[in-house]
């Protein structure tokens, strides 16, 4: 975080203080002000994040992409900077970056870079980690972490078949097409 972030949220430290001490209705737009301004911040370092790993594509590329999308063209950019504005770890807009650098070189449909991106928006990014760890080749359920594999059935991204791998012990079967996708992104 630079300093000039740094230097916002303890301004809204100290005008929250404020709030309690004077209730004064001019505190009140100060925190809005400083908040603003933080949120900005952050949405900019998110932004350039996702334009860093999504960069790198050439101009045909790009007019390919934007022609296959021309009839809704304004909706899917609306969509993508809103949920960009949701995340809230600047890891999440990379991996987000990464994904829509596959859908430019069509590698990945829209559809599914839309879904992806409302699953990663909901999940913790831990969770999200969590995919390559709990996929390398059929985690024995005995030893994985349970809550992690849970978040991932959840959110579509492992299906609940297990299969047996001898006394009672269970192994995750595989992941489902999103979680794939997911997966050779991290």
């Amino acid at each position: 975080m630079d300093d000039k972030v740094k230097n916002d949220l303890k301004n809204l430290s100290t005008a929250a203080i404020d709030i309690f001490s004077f209730g004064a209705a001019s505190v009140l737009k100060e925190v809005h002000s400083t908040y603003t301004s933080i949120h900005a911040g952050l949405f900019a370092e998110k932004v350039t994040a996702f334009l860093k790993e999504s960069s790198g594509v050439t101009d045909d590329v790009k007019e390919k992409f934007k022609l296959s999308i021309k009839k809704n063209e304004s909706e899917f950019f609306k969509k993508l900077w809103i949920i960009l504005d949701r995340l809230d770890d600047k890891e999440k807009a990379t991996l987000a970056g990464k994904l829509f650098k596959s859908v430019l070189n069509d590698k990945i449909k829209v559809d599914d870079f839309l879904e992806l991106l409302d699953i990663i928006q909901r999940m913790y990014i831990a969770h999200i980690k969590s995919l390559k760890k709990e996929y390398l080749l059929g985690t024995n359920l005995r030893t994985s972490n349970v809550h992690h594999r849970n978040q991932l059935i959840q959110n579509g991204l492992m299906p609940k078949q297990l299969e047996n791998v001898g006394q009672s012990a269970k192994r995750l079967v595989g992941l489902t097409s999103l979680g794939e996708i997911l997966h050779k992104h991290l």
